[in-house]
């Protein structure tokens, strides 16, 4: 064997060098970027799925009360609308005679802009109702049975507003609020849904009576 060699058992040694402090730092500052790109990329996911549900769960809310009111005023013979500024309650249906007595059957629609709940009863009955289904007291009693989690159908509306497309002055006065109609007209709404309390989604229905309702009772101030 020759001077100043050597034999290697087990291979040839490798030099094994550790991470520098400067290389370690560099790689947290590389991990800490992509994390926060990853947790941001996340964030804008998740909210783009909460804007979506909303926005579906608003509509799907909207379509059902259009839907409603359409139906209930296209197929009224008589109407009662009020609206004090605060809430306003719509009851629309048609009197029959029943068994014994008279018999109003119908629906009610109430809003309470304080709370924005929308609240409706789609099979309202009133026996022999006569003068007293249409006044003060029975309307403010429909307000409070019917403003119940049983009757709730949307906590988004910010607000509803119905019109005539008439003047009641070109319908036949009946006395106080109440009007006899000869002339076609439709009733138009107008309502908006809330959404993150910052932004409202707009909409309209028109809704015409397929026949001539026999009496309108509308105080809307």
């Amino acid at each position: 064997m020759r001077k100043g060699s050597r034999q290697q058992r087990g291979g040839v040694r490798r030099s094994v060098r550790g991470m520098t402090l400067i290389e370690l730092i560099v790689g947290l500052a590389i991990s800490s970027v992509v994390s926060l790109m990853a947790a941001q990329f996340f964030s804008v996911v998740v909210r783009l799925h909460r804007t979506s549900t909303e926005i579906s769960s608003i509509q799907k809310d909207a379509q059902t009360i259009t839907a409603q009111l359409t139906r209930s005023i296209m197929s009224a013979a008589e109407i009662c609308y009020t609206d004090n500024g605060r809430e306003c309650l719509l009851m629309t249906g048609r009197e029959e005679q029943g068994d014994t007595s008279p018999v109003f059957r119908g629906e009610v629609f109430y809003y309470d802009r304080d709370s924005g709940n929308f609240y409706a009863d789609t099979g309202f009955t009133a026996v022999n109702p006569g003068q007293n289904l249409f006044n003060s007291l029975r309307i403010r009693t429909e307000m409070g049975r019917i403003a119940t989690p049983e009757y709730l159908v949307s906590n988004k509306l910010q607000d509803l507003h119905l019109s005539l497309s008439r003047p009641l002055s070109e319908f036949d006065s009946l006395g106080g609020d109440a009007y006899g109609v000869r002339r076609d007209f439709y009733i138009e709404a107008d309502l908006s849904m809330q959404y993150r309390e910052s932004r409202s989604y707009e909409y309209n229905l028109r809704a015409v009576p397929r026949g001539m309702p026999e009496q309108i009772t509308w105080d809307a101030r």
